[in-house]
């Protein structure tokens, strides 16, 4: 089982050549290869999957959950065809996986995220938070990485991630820390530069002070 990109452990990126060789030893050995998306699927890296930004590989199974209920409670699992055919119901469960209302929802949010250009915006504004804080590495020191993709986003600082994450919450902009160091950037799919902007003069302001 794989997070395609690491949401707890700092925004890290698998390596294509990694996954590769994963695939290679699930086949051989006749495992199944499994990817949790449940942070990174559903439009969260610009893609509807994250583990369409790293084709030729695909997963057997993957696991979804929190954007596919827009807020609601639910669980799902994926599978191709050929392990479909081991399960029946009742086999396999989840304890937020078959209420009327939430499956509803989950339908209404991918209607929204096909129907309504998001994917494409997440991926332009993404790629905005980047280059912009990207600018703002160059101008302070205490900034070591950005990185990530779409709305699944980092900036790792040399100091504690949790400083940065109470000073921002001080201004009104909520983030979580992602491992040690890095402070991470999960907007609504809806957001659009004017509210990066917000987040990224906040982290700019709050570099200037600590200086």
């Amino acid at each position: 089982m794989i997070e395609p990109i690491q949401g707890e452990g700092g925004i890290i990126s698998a390596k294509p050549a990694f996954l590769e060789k994963c695939r290679k030893l699930c086949d051989k050995f006749g495992a199944l290869m499994m990817y949790d998306e449940i942070q990174t699927g559903i439009g969260r890296t610009g893609k509807l999957f994250a583990y369409e930004h790293f084709l030729p590989v695909e997963p057997d199974v993957i696991t979804l959950a929190k954007g596919l209920g827009g807020g609601l409670p639910i669980g799902a699992m994926l599978v191709k065809d050929e392990c479909a055919g081991h399960l029946t119901y009742g086999e396999h469960a989840s304890t937020f996986g078959g209420n009327p209302l939430c499956a509803k929802t989950a339908c209404t949010v991918l209607d929204e995220i096909n129907d309504a250009g998001l994917l494409e915006s997440v991926t332009k504004f993404g790629n905005y938070f980047k280059t912009e804080a990207g600018k703002l590495k160059e101008k302070h020191k205490s900034i070591k990485d950005v990185r990530g993709m779409g709305y699944l986003l980092g900036i790792e600082f040399d100091f504690p991630g949790r400083e940065m994450v109470e000073k921002l919450l001080e201004k009104d902009i909520i983030t979580i820390p992602s491992g040690k160091h890095v402070v991470r950037f999960i907007p609504p799919l809806i957001a659009g530069k004017e509210h990066f902007d917000l987040a990224l003069n906040a982290v700019d302001i709050i570099l200037s002070q600590r200086t």
